[in-house]
């Protein structure tokens, strides 16, 4: 085991960003992390790593760690670490003075790879990236010994070197065993249950108010005398219709109790386009 959490918790204000009960990494795993912008994932990325400090919960670290952070702009003292000559070959950086964008990543590749950690954090690696040097890091990814966890919205990159996703969904984190494509699927059928559940509360839910406002509709109608009815044969009938009424008023409330007894499903939220 490299990494054990146990009953993390992390919020900005009154917001909370996640709470995860229970999550491990293994020698070997190789993790795609992913989830809606916003949801958590560099957060919790730099919670591992140390570098920021969760609300609650316990982590513990039995190895090494080495990070791509998301903004090289940020992270120029990477720049300060030794780097393999080699790793800087195959990273095509020709010499140590990097300006664009795509230099600084490549040379924050190799700078994390150089320390040989025992488990890597990869957070948007692939920006400002060129298709070449994708490939290269996706074929330097598929060799590292050590374990990874990567955030990157290159579905392609995930599918291809990661063999579980954690996904982080409305606060919680769920660890799915499987490729990037595997989980998608899966999603993509649990949305569609999901789905059908919501229509059939839907439709159960309209036909019980249904019925019960034509119960609560019969019930007042039902101490009114009928126009061909006399007062005083009225009379005389009103206490059977009264009985007649606390029967349709029971059926009325068996009716509520049935509708608020019935097991709310809420609506699928819509994905948001890319």
């Amino acid at each position: 085991m490299l990494l054990k959490v146990q009953n993390l918790k992390k919020g900005y204000g009154i917001q909370e960003l996640f709470c995860i009960d229970r999550l491990t990494i293994e020698e070997g795993d190789r993790i795609g992390l992913v989830g809606l912008n916003g949801a958590g994932k560099s957060t919790l990325l730099h919670i591992l790593n140390g570098s920021e400090r969760a609300d609650e919960g316990e982590i513990n670290r039995y190895c090494d760690i080495a990070m791509i952070e998301q903004c090289q702009e940020e992270a120029d003292d990477q720049h300060n670490l030794l780097v393999s000559p080699l790793l800087l070959s195959r990273m095509q950086i020709k010499d140590s003075a990097c300006k664009s964008g795509g230099e600084k990543t490549r040379q924050a590749i190799a700078a994390a790879l150089s320390q040989g950690s025992g488990l890597l954090f990869a957070d948007e690696p692939t920006t400002n990236l060129d298709v070449k040097g994708i490939e290269t890091l996706e074929k330097m990814l598929m060799g590292y010994r050590g374990a990874f966890v990567l955030i990157s919205h290159d579905r392609y990159l995930l599918d291809k070197v990661c063999t579980s996703i954690w996904e982080i969904e409305e606060g919680k984190l769920r660890v799915f065993p499987g490729r990037y494509s595997q989980w998608k699927e899966q999603k993509e059928r649990e949305r569609e249950f999901a789905m059908f559940e919501f229509e059939q509360y839907q439709q159960e839910r309209k036909r019980i108010t249904i019925a019960m406002n034509q119960v609560k509709n019969e019930a007042s109608q039902m101490l009114k005398p009928p126009k061909q009815m006399g007062h005083s044969e009225w009379m005389l009938y009103k206490g059977v219709a009264r009985e007649q009424q606390k029967n349709v008023q029971s059926r009325g409330k068996a009716m509520e109790k049935r509708l608020e007894k019935l097991e709310v499903k809420e609506k699928p939220k819509e994905l948001a386009p890319v």
